[in-house]
């Protein structure tokens, strides 16, 4: 079941672990913030094995070094912020290591042109949505790179689902007729 805390009830979430070590304050910010930090990982990686060690890594970092966390009103950026430097990282290590055995560089080679085709289907689909309204690019990030279900977003919107439905659909349309 997906917890929903008002930012006042996460800012004392966060005060209680920061303050005590509260390990059930720390379940509660996990559960809530997991599916966040995970989509920040994988927005970076685009390897779910990678994005969920990276957002392992962020919750240890934030266990180890919450103290340091000056305003617990900033705690969303802050733990945004280590879960895109751990990508990061993770992206630089992947780079450092391009050993990769004869069977990788087939498979690599076979799957190129593929790429290349998918990579400018992805670039064009990326400028079309530059080219929508703020409202419209936040609705299409929290569907499909946060990956939330159209009842939160419809909560998070103050809006029915049907509305969500029909907005999504609204974009997607425009996104086909603009490519």
């Amino acid at each position: 079941m997906k917890i929903v805390l008002s930012k006042e009830e996460q800012n004392i979430i966060v005060t209680q672990f920061r303050n005590s070590g509260n390990l059930k304050a720390f379940a509660q910010l996990y559960e809530f913030h997991f599916n966040f930090v995970y989509s920040i990982a994988w927005h970076y990686l685009r390897d779910r094995d990678k994005a969920f060690d990276v957002t392992q890594d962020t919750f240890i970092q934030v266990s180890k070094k919450i103290k340091q966390l000056e305003n617990v009103k900033h705690f969303k950026s802050w733990i945004s912020t280590i879960s895109r430097n751990l990508s990061i990282s993770q992206l630089r290590k992947r780079k450092s290591n391009r050993n990769i055995t004869l069977e990788e560089y087939s498979i690599y080679m076979i799957s190129d042109v593929d790429n290349s085709i998918l990579e400018e289907r992805i670039t064009k689909l990326n400028l079309v949505i530059e080219t929508l309204g703020t409202a419209e690019r936040e609705l299409i990030n929290r569907k499909y790179y946060l990956r939330k279900k159209i009842s939160e977003i419809a909560r998070e919107l103050e809006i029915s689902e049907s509305a969500v439905k029909m907005r999504l659909q609204r974009v997607k349309d425009k996104i086909k007729k603009a490519s």
